[in-house]
């Protein structure tokens, strides 16, 4: 499935305006597993770990190889859907990346 991600993102990165921030939501595969069995979402129940492992290491390559700035949130420290707080902080975080110009 990355192979499709990354097939389909070549063809339209060229077309489209850089990003002022990558925002990567990292958590281990545990507690993504833990968040989907809250969600209960029936498509999720019953997604491998091992998929989620493969898919994670994918993505954490593709962050590593990003040219641009990128912004990591551990959420094993932060809960941005549950605690108004964090997504304040959160917010926070990116205020120095966000521009109003088109």
């Amino acid at each position: 499935e990355f192979g499709a991600f990354e097939q389909i993102n070549g063809l339209i990165v060229n077309m489209l305006r850089p990003v002022d921030v990558l925002v990567h939501l990292h958590a281990p595969v545990e507690l993504l597993t833990e968040r989907v069995r809250k969600r209960r979402r029936p498509f999720e129940m019953h997604l491998p770990d091992r998929w989620l492992y493969t898919l994670q290491d994918h993505y954490e390559r593709w962050i590593a190889s990003y040219e641009g700035p990128v912004v990591v949130i551990d959420l094993t420290t932060v809960d941005i859907a549950a605690n108004e707080g964090h997504r304040l902080l959160f917010l926070e975080q990116l205020s120095h990346y966000l521009t109003t110009s088109t």
